[in-house]
């Protein structure tokens, strides 16, 4: 299922322009491409050892094996698969899913809390849009992007898995 897009063209090449932070300046955009990235989506049971059970949603991208965790998206409704070519396989994404959630428990319970089992399975797929913007910087040509959803600017760490879904 693809992702409606929220911001258009025009206000990701605002968006696109301004600063990263207060050592960069401003860009001159010279071409906007809207692209979707594709995800897994999972939904895991973690059962912890007094009994009590939690339920967290997470996707791992298929490209590069990024995950982020979902909080506002149902993602029972997104059960059609799109036709991708993914780099990442479905059993490598649920063992990235897996470490994932495991290391964010550990972040977040501390290491002392007993974990007896968590229970991960796919649920779906999504397209998720975002806008680049491509601008000259010195003799070379370089990109930044922007989530078309809310209009957050994409940072350092997505900016390979960018360069892999151009390269495809």
């Amino acid at each position: 299922m693809k992702i409606q897009t929220e911001i258009n063209a025009a206000a990701a090449a605002v968006l696109l322009k301004k600063p990263f932070n207060i050592f960069s300046s401003k860009k001159e955009i010279l071409k906007t491409e809207l692209v979707y990235l594709s995800y897994y989506l999972f939904e895991s049971e973690i059962i912890f050892g007094n009994g009590k059970s939690e339920t967290r949603k997470i996707c791992v991208d298929t490209v590069s094996g990024d995950h982020a965790f979902l909080k506002n998206i149902d993602i029972k409704s997104h059960f059609e698969k799109p036709d991708i070519h993914a780099s990442i396989s479905p059993d490598k994404a649920i063992d990235i899913a897996r470490m994932t959630i495991k290391s964010n428990l550990m972040f977040e319970k501390g290491k002392g809390k007993k974990i007896d089992s968590i229970k991960i399975k796919q649920v779906g797929m999504m397209e998720y849009p975002y806008w680049i913007g491509y601008y000259k910087k010195k003799n070379k040509i370089d990109f930044e992007a922007v989530d078309a959803v809310n209009g957050n600017l994409q940072g350092a760490k997505m900016k390979p898995t960018f360069i892999k879904l151009i390269m495809q």
